[in-house]
């Protein structure tokens, strides 16, 4: 396999909570909602890495943290050799560049002021790709390429004058315009009507083939991710519980929690065999994680190990990868 072209190293994101007057009187020490705790992950070039996981379990916070929108706890991310983290000044806005996110709700993501031409035209005028009269036919050529043709039909059109599937497709051109080696995909079709999400999700397969870009696919939804993905990654609580290839991760997981979610996909078939899904409650308070094994409250396996010693993220078969006690033999 070839060089990572992000590796993501111990990457921690915690959120101070607000403390109340009384409580700073009464000197009570400053709590912390451990978003990202301790996360390293390798990401290939040409590869689309899938992110699953409920809501709640620091998904989004990773995929702003790995590009640096924001701020780390600690860790690094050596992008291309580079610790970006450890950038400053002018530097960062070259890195910023080549590493571009598509948000979750296109009705948010755009400024509703800007027409079409304007809002992908912005980052080519602030890093000076291109000259002046270059910019329309960069503009068009990205509009192309999210299949927004004719071009001439929706440069001059403002946010409102589109549909929820053309606004997410204008987004990713605004990302694309800027010719990035890697995109965090964050939920990007999830505010999108059922009926549209196969056009989105096409047009950012073609441009992983055209362009050689490579994704973080963030989602809740396991089958989306297979279809997407090359490998997943599955998140619960901050952590990455089970990593592999998307047809071993889907066809043989091996985590209770990983279990439960594929347990939890439908079936568009009446007459299949229901499964039932073994775990029970909510994703525990990340400001209070339990000890031990983050996922034994709920899991239907966890034993006393699990409850005091918190299970690393091993390789049990080869690029297979599991954090559970059930498969440690140490």
């Amino acid at each position: 396999m070839s060089e990572p072209l992000i590796r993501a190293l111990n990457i921690k994101k915690y959120f101070p909570v607000r403390m109340s007057f009384s409580g700073a009187l009464r000197g009570e020490k400053q709590k912390w909602v451990r978003a990202v705790d301790d996360i390293s992950i390798d990401i290939y070039p040409k590869e689309i890495l899938g992110l699953a996981g409920e809501s709640g379990s620091g998904k989004t916070t990773f995929g702003r943290t790995l590009i640096r929108l924001l701020e780390p706890t600690e860790g690094s991310a050596i992008y291309r050799g580079v610790d970006i983290y450890k950038i400053k000044g002018s530097e960062i806005k070259s890195f910023r560049r080549k590493l571009q996110i598509i948000f979750q709700d296109p009705y948010d993501s755009i400024n509703p002021r800007l027409t079409v031409r304007d809002v992908i035209a912005e980052g080519l005028i602030i890093n000076k790709l291109v000259s002046k009269d270059k910019i329309d036919e960069e503009v068009a050529k990205a509009l192309e390429d999210v299949k927004l043709t004719p071009p001439e039909e929706f440069i001059n059109r403002y946010p409102h004058e589109l549909s929820g599937g053309q606004r997410q497709r204008v987004a990713i051109a605004r990302a694309l315009v800027l010719r990035p080696d890697f995109i965090v995909a964050d939920e990007p079709v999830s505010m999108l009507d059922v009926s549209i999400r196969a056009e989105v999700l096409n047009v950012m397969l073609d441009l992983k083939e055209k362009y050689g870009i490579t994704f973080l696919f963030i989602t809740h939804d396991l089958a989306l991710a297979k279809h997407m993905s090359d490998r997943i990654a599955v998140m619960y609580l901050g952590k990455i519980v089970e990593l592999a290839s998307s047809e071993k991760l889907i066809e043989n997981p091996l985590h209770p929690y990983t279990q439960a979610l594929i347990a939890a996909i439908p079936v568009p078939d009446p007459s299949a065999p229901k499964v039932e899904v073994k775990i029970k409650g909510e994703i525990p308070s990340p400001v209070n994680p339990p000890p031990g094994c983050r996922f034994h409250p709920r899991c239907p396996y966890a034993f006393d190990r699990c409850k005091v010693e918190e299970p690393k993220l091993k390789e049990v078969e080869p690029g297979h990868y599991v954090a559970c006690h059930l498969y440690d033999k140490s």
